[in-house]
């Protein structure tokens, strides 16, 4: 693997979790209560701890997302 392929490959990894990421929040702040009953049924758990899990899950995606693909991306952005 060349290393501007692996630049395009960071690069689309990054475009695609950005999405996701993006996609999770909308869900999550558009239709709470649709996802909290399917989180209850599933999970039983209160609407305190769905709140602090979609927040937990969120934040650590997007520091994910900013550590394993936007950074290796910048880094080689520079060599490549």
């Amino acid at each position: 693997m060349t290393l501007a392929t692996l630049h395009a490959m960071l690069g689309w990894c990054t475009v695609i979790n950005v999405a996701i990421l993006m996609l999770w929040f909308a869900v999550t702040w558009l239709m709470p209560e649709t996802m909290y009953r399917v989180y209850r049924r599933v999970f039983q758990i209160t609407r305190e701890q769905f709140d602090q899990v979609q927040l937990s899950g969120l934040t650590q995606y997007r520091l994910l997302i900013l550590v394993f693909n936007l950074t290796p991306w910048l880094a080689l952005h520079g060599v490549t």
